[in-house]
Protein backbone atom coordinates (compact mmCIF):
# COMPACT_ATOMS: atom_id res chain seq x y z
CA UNK A 1 0.00 0.00 0.00
CA UNK A 2 3.13 2.63 0.90
CA UNK A 3 4.32 1.67 -2.25
CA UNK A 4 1.15 2.05 -4.34
CA UNK A 5 0.79 5.70 -2.55
CA UNK A 6 4.27 6.65 -3.39
CA UNK A 7 3.70 5.31 -6.98
CA UNK A 8 0.55 8.06 -7.13
CA UNK A 9 2.54 10.88 -5.63
CA UNK A 10 5.21 10.06 -7.76
CA UNK A 11 3.12 10.57 -10.88
CA UNK A 12 1.51 13.07 -9.73
CA UNK A 13 4.88 14.89 -9.49
CA UNK A 14 5.68 14.27 -13.05
CA UNK A 15 2.60 15.52 -14.11
CA UNK A 16 4.02 18.74 -13.54
CA UNK A 17 5.76 18.64 -16.00
CA UNK A 18 4.49 20.64 -19.32
CA UNK A 19 6.18 20.60 -23.10
CA UNK A 20 7.19 23.03 -24.56
CA UNK A 21 8.85 22.43 -27.08
CA UNK A 22 9.06 19.37 -30.04
CA UNK A 23 11.14 17.09 -31.50
CA UNK A 24 13.46 13.69 -30.70
CA UNK A 25 12.92 12.74 -26.85
CA UNK A 26 16.18 13.21 -25.26
CA UNK A 27 16.40 16.59 -27.01
CA UNK A 28 13.41 18.06 -26.16
CA UNK A 29 12.89 20.53 -23.82
CA UNK A 30 10.34 20.57 -21.46
CA UNK A 31 9.26 23.29 -19.05
CA UNK A 32 8.15 22.54 -15.17
CA UNK A 33 5.11 24.60 -13.63
CA UNK A 34 7.94 26.55 -11.57
CA UNK A 35 9.63 27.41 -15.12
CA UNK A 36 12.96 25.19 -14.85
CA UNK A 37 13.43 23.47 -17.77
CA UNK A 38 14.53 19.77 -18.30
CA UNK A 39 15.60 17.81 -21.52
CA UNK A 40 15.40 14.21 -21.60
CA UNK A 41 18.27 12.94 -19.70
CA UNK A 42 17.39 15.08 -17.01
CA UNK A 43 13.98 13.66 -16.43
CA UNK A 44 15.56 10.26 -16.78
CA UNK A 45 17.32 10.96 -13.79
CA UNK A 46 14.99 12.91 -11.49
CA UNK A 47 12.50 9.90 -12.17
CA UNK A 48 15.22 6.79 -11.28
CA UNK A 49 15.99 9.31 -8.57
CA UNK A 50 12.06 9.83 -7.04
CA UNK A 51 11.59 5.95 -7.53
CA UNK A 52 14.15 4.72 -5.89
CA UNK A 53 13.59 6.76 -2.42
CA UNK A 54 9.91 5.94 -3.20
CA UNK A 55 10.73 2.54 -3.76
CA UNK A 56 8.61 2.41 -6.61
CA UNK A 57 9.28 -0.76 -9.21
CA UNK A 58 8.02 0.54 -12.31
CA UNK A 59 6.67 3.74 -14.13
CA UNK A 60 5.46 5.07 -17.21
CA UNK A 61 6.25 8.51 -18.10
CA UNK A 62 3.70 10.26 -21.10
CA UNK A 63 4.42 14.31 -21.68
CA UNK A 64 2.01 15.66 -23.98
CA UNK A 65 1.86 18.88 -26.17
CA UNK A 66 -0.69 19.73 -28.57
CA UNK A 67 -2.38 16.79 -27.90
CA UNK A 68 0.89 14.53 -28.66
CA UNK A 69 2.46 12.40 -27.07
CA UNK A 70 6.18 13.96 -26.75
CA UNK A 71 8.05 12.00 -24.26
CA UNK A 72 6.72 8.60 -23.90
CA UNK A 73 9.64 6.09 -21.50
CA UNK A 74 8.94 3.33 -19.47
CA UNK A 75 11.13 2.33 -16.02
CA UNK A 76 11.85 -0.28 -13.59
CA UNK A 77 9.72 -3.91 -13.82
CA UNK A 78 6.52 -4.99 -14.40
CA UNK A 79 7.32 -7.71 -12.27
CA UNK A 80 10.02 -7.57 -9.78
CA UNK A 81 10.04 -11.80 -9.35
CA UNK A 82 10.82 -12.15 -13.18
CA UNK A 83 12.35 -9.21 -13.72
CA UNK A 84 10.14 -8.66 -16.50
CA UNK A 85 10.99 -5.18 -17.56
CA UNK A 86 8.46 -2.28 -17.87
CA UNK A 87 7.23 -1.44 -21.33
CA UNK A 88 5.69 1.45 -22.93
CA UNK A 89 3.03 -0.72 -23.84
CA UNK A 90 1.83 -2.62 -20.52
CA UNK A 91 -1.16 -2.22 -19.00
CA UNK A 92 -1.10 -0.74 -15.35
CA UNK A 93 -4.14 -0.93 -12.92
CA UNK A 94 -4.64 2.45 -12.32
CA UNK A 95 -6.36 1.72 -8.80
CA UNK A 96 -7.33 4.88 -6.75
CA UNK A 97 -5.87 7.20 -9.69
CA UNK A 98 -8.74 7.16 -11.43
CA UNK A 99 -10.99 8.19 -8.78
CA UNK A 100 -9.57 11.71 -9.42
CA UNK A 101 -9.57 11.66 -13.14
CA UNK A 102 -13.58 10.62 -12.84
CA UNK A 103 -14.05 13.32 -10.04
CA UNK A 104 -12.48 15.69 -12.48
CA UNK A 105 -14.34 15.08 -15.30
CA UNK A 106 -17.84 15.42 -13.40
CA UNK A 107 -16.48 18.40 -12.34
CA UNK A 108 -16.11 19.64 -15.79
CA UNK A 109 -19.96 18.39 -16.57
CA UNK A 110 -21.21 20.69 -13.81
CA UNK A 111 -19.12 23.55 -14.86
CA UNK A 112 -20.95 23.28 -18.11
CA UNK A 113 -23.83 22.73 -16.57
CA UNK A 114 -25.00 19.32 -17.72
CA UNK A 115 -24.54 17.70 -14.45
CA UNK A 116 -26.32 18.91 -11.26
CA UNK A 117 -24.82 17.34 -7.99
CA UNK A 118 -27.36 17.31 -6.41
CA UNK A 119 -29.74 15.98 -8.61
CA UNK A 120 -31.14 12.57 -8.26
CA UNK A 121 -28.94 10.50 -10.82
CA UNK A 122 -32.03 8.22 -12.21
CA UNK A 123 -33.64 11.55 -13.76
CA UNK A 124 -30.51 11.74 -16.17
CA UNK A 125 -31.70 8.00 -17.10
CA UNK A 126 -33.91 6.76 -20.02
CA UNK A 127 -35.40 4.16 -17.59
CA UNK A 128 -35.66 3.19 -14.17
CA UNK A 129 -32.12 2.36 -12.38
CA UNK A 130 -33.78 -1.71 -11.38
CA UNK A 131 -34.48 -1.93 -15.13
CA UNK A 132 -31.19 -2.14 -15.99
CA UNK A 133 -29.91 -5.68 -15.65
CA UNK A 134 -27.07 -5.14 -13.34
CA UNK A 135 -29.50 -3.25 -11.00
CA UNK A 136 -32.23 -5.19 -10.32
CA UNK A 137 -31.91 -5.77 -7.30
CA UNK A 138 -32.71 -2.13 -6.44
CA UNK A 139 -36.33 -3.19 -7.73
CA UNK A 140 -37.95 -3.24 -3.93
CA UNK A 141 -35.31 -0.28 -2.39
CA UNK A 142 -36.71 3.18 -2.90
CA UNK A 143 -33.20 4.49 -1.86
CA UNK A 144 -31.54 4.17 -5.31
CA UNK A 145 -34.35 6.98 -6.18
CA UNK A 146 -32.84 9.74 -3.93
CA UNK A 147 -28.72 9.01 -5.02
CA UNK A 148 -27.04 12.07 -6.22
CA UNK A 149 -23.71 12.48 -7.95
CA UNK A 150 -22.74 14.31 -4.82
CA UNK A 151 -23.28 11.15 -2.90
CA UNK A 152 -21.42 8.93 -5.29
CA UNK A 153 -18.23 11.11 -5.52
CA UNK A 154 -18.17 11.15 -1.27
CA UNK A 155 -19.18 7.37 -0.68
CA UNK A 156 -22.41 8.25 0.97
CA UNK A 157 -24.94 6.60 -0.98
CA UNK A 158 -25.81 4.26 2.09
CA UNK A 159 -25.40 1.22 -0.62
CA UNK A 160 -22.87 -1.17 0.20
CA UNK A 161 -20.83 -1.55 -3.30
Amino acid sequence: MKTLLAGCLLVGLLLLLLPAGAGAQANTTFRTLDGRRLRGPEIDRLVRQLMDSARVPGLAVALLEDNKVRYLKAYGYRNLETRAPLETSTAMYGASFSKAVFAYLVMQLVAEKRLDLDRPLHQYLSKPLPNYEAYQDLAGDGRWQQITARQCLTHTTGLPN
